[in-house]
């Protein structure tokens, strides 16, 4: 039965528009914007074509093979999704998968937006992505300074906004940054990854600026396009970013460069901008090609305290054990420095999560 409901002259299940001719012979709407004539009777269609919504509701209300049925696929499918789970089904052997088209060339992970969760976790393990609810964040990009003096192009680990209840299979938002040694650019784009739970007919827009929205003037604001990750254009948009911004104008707007705080705000592109003035919540994003991504990955004794500095070896992050003196107002050491150096005038506190971490700023007020 499924054979009789394809268009004649493509072979697939109309996900659109269904037209037909006087004598009643059907075509798809692709189909029928290049035909004059029925392909079937040689009718003329006229000029105003009859459209044929009776066999348009009856298909709505059935659901369909995958294209790659044959290759193992057991999905069943509205007809308007047919086409857009071919490019990303895992069966599909001609697909490029969606990490490659954004840069990760040796993975061939292939989207699947039944299972959102499944996707945060593999850019989590295996892409070093962090994650973060709302629609807003603070991305710190660590040793920035390292990156615009490297030879080489540098790319920052993805971070994933989930603007939806935890577990939903809603569209996340990734961001992704590089910088751009040949031409002397740092970039950031937005790409939308569309969950079965959301049609994806919203339009999105990202607004990024330097430094933390919500605390202080910002000198530098740019929008972009949020583009979705189904989107035939993805690869070009990855490569070709909207907006560059020369790598003078960074270092002459922050304080800093060894970590540059990016704010990202994500909002609807048709509706009133609305800006938090609350505390923004912070991620922190790394190279994959410097060394500090390298001790990460590496290390496997704890936590990393993101927003903490040794006082004497003056690495950031500070992983594992964080020495905190309960004398000084600002004075941590790590593990290998408190071994080196000793306790000597100072008396220190082992703090080895984030919570014991927010139980001594509560207890100890005076002290970061």
């Amino acid at each position: 039965m499924e054979e009789h409901l394809k268009c004649p002259i493509c072979f697939e299940i109309p996900a659109q528009e269904i037209y037909q001719c006087a004598s009643g012979h059907t075509v798809c709407g692709t189909c029928s914007a290049n035909l004059e004539l029925c392909p079937q009777c040689r009718e003329p269609y006229g000029t105003k074509k009859i459209r044929n919504r009776a066999l348009e509701q009856i298909l709505d209300t059935q659901t369909f093979d995958c294209i790659h049925k044959d290759e193992g696929c057991k999905e069943k499918l509205k007809r308007q999704e047919i086409l857009k789970h071919a490019d990303i089904c895992p069966l599909n052997k001609k697909a490029v998968s969606f990490c490659q088209k954004i840069g990760f060339k040796n993975c061939n992970f292939s989207l699947d937006p039944s299972n959102l969760p499944m996707a945060v976790k593999h850019f989590e393990e295996n892409h070093g992505a962090a994650s973060e609810k709302g629609n807003q964040v603070v991305i710190w990009h660590t040793d920035f300074n390292s990156a615009m003096k490297s030879t080489t192009n540098r790319k920052w680990n993805p971070v994933l906004l989930n603007t939806g209840k935890a577990g939903s299979n809603k569209s996340l938002f990734m961001i992704l940054g590089r910088v751009d040694i040949r031409r002397d650019f740092a970039s950031w784009r937005c790409i939308q990854i569309c969950g079965s739970g959301d049609k994806c007919s919203d339009i999105f827009e990202a607004e990024f600026g330097f430094g933390n929205a919500s605390e202080i003037q910002i000198p530098c604001r740019w929008t972009i396009p949020v583009v979705k990750s189904v989107e035939d254009n993805l690869s070009a948009f990855i490569t070709f970013c909207p907006i560059e911004i020369p790598l003078w104008l960074i270092s002459g707007i922050c304080l800093s460069v060894e970590d540059v705080p990016i704010s990202v705000l994500i909002q609807n592109a048709k509706k009133s901008k609305e800006r938090t003035l609350k505390k923004l919540p912070e991620v922190w994003t790394f190279s994959s090609q410097i060394e500090t991504l390298q001790a990460l990955t590496s290390f496997s004794g704890g936590e990393a305290s993101h927003n903490y500095i040794c006082s004497e070896c003056h690495v950031c992050p500070l992983l594992g054990k964080r020495f905190k003196c309960l004398q000084c107002v600002d004075f941590d050491l790590c593990e290998t420095c408190m071994e080196q150096m000793g306790t000597h005038s100072h008396i220190f506190a082992v703090i080895r999560t984030a919570n014991q971490s927010e139980l001594m700023c509560e207890s100890f007020i005076r002290i970061r």
